[in-house]
């Protein structure tokens, strides 16, 4: 029972602890460098930061977040950490930078992330915001706090990392790089595109019946017609001479025309010969 109790003590306070935090609402990432929901930079100021940001994000990864809001209504310092998480600033080093400024409720902080905690102390920052912001911000000058505060949290980068270059020298090496990636998956698409066309090809031409006509010998029929020859009987009426005579020239003339119809062999016929 005792133990019962003391879990559910010790579950209470562990709510009162958590439920803060877990009711914080910050507002969605943004594309730049800062944010002005304050409306209290200029646009010469919004310039500055993300030119500067821009080249050291391209060379460490790291990079100054400014953030301006009106009210928050909840401790700065949980609505920091909440935003630098939510907002993921920094790369995967973990070595960003939160600048955030409430102008409504007087207050400011700088949040770092852990990749930055060995290198930049809480004392650096406090004597940053003191020197530099501090100052401007009770005369109402957000934009000079800003962009001194700006420029010596940037130098604190620069002593870490080194001055980036501003040539973009680095920043021509991605772009090739980046050409010579997309030329080889314009080669590679082009080479299946290619693939694919001779396999359909292939397979047309697999299924085509050739229908080239079969070739035979040449037959040449030749109908020669030719008009027969008319055979010619001569018939003498017989004279008064006898029969013998008579039947002596009879005999004759068949005999001539017997020899002429076997002269005639190329003529097509029936008979034909001797008797």
């Amino acid at each position: 029972m005792k133990r019962f109790l003391l879990l559910c003590v010790m579950g209470f306070w562990m709510c009162l602890l958590v439920v803060p935090i877990g009711a914080i609402q910050v507002p969605e990432s943004v594309d730049e460098y800062y944010w002005d929901d304050a409306h209290i930079m200029s646009e010469e100021l919004e310039y500055y930061l993300s030119e500067k940001n821009y080249y050291m994000d391209r060379y460490c990864g790291a990079y100054i977040e400014v953030v301006t809001q009106e009210y928050i209504n909840c401790d700065i310092l949980d609505y920091s950490v909440a935003l630098f998480r939510e907002w993921q600033i920094g790369s995967s080093q973990d070595n960003g930078i939160l600048f955030m400024i409430v102008s409504q409720e007087e207050k400011y902080y700088v949040t770092i992330g852990r990749g930055l905690e060995s290198k930049i102390s809480s004392a650096t920052i406090d004597e940053i915001l003191q020197t530099y912001f501090e100052p401007y911000f009770d005369q109402g000058d957000y934009e000079t706090g800003i962009r001194k505060t700006f420029d010596a949290l940037y130098g604190e980068l620069v002593h870490i990392y080194g001055y980036p270059s501003t040539n973009d020298d680095y920043l021509v090496e991605d772009s090739l790089e980046d050409i010579i990636w997309s030329s080889i998956m314009a080669f590679l698409v082009m080479l299946i595109i290619i693939m694919i066309i001779v396999v359909i090809w292939l397979s047309l031409k697999s299924r085509r019946v050739s229908h080239s006509p079969r070739r035979y010998p040449s037959r040449t029929y030749t109908h020669t017609y030719r008009q027969p020859t008319h055979r010619t009987t001569t018939y003498h009426r017989p004279t008064h001479h006898s029969s013998h005579s008579s039947s002596r020239t009879s005999t004759s003339h068949r005999s001539h025309a017997s020899a002429s119809r076997s002269r005639g062999g190329h003529t097509r016929g029936s008979g034909g010969g001797r008797r």
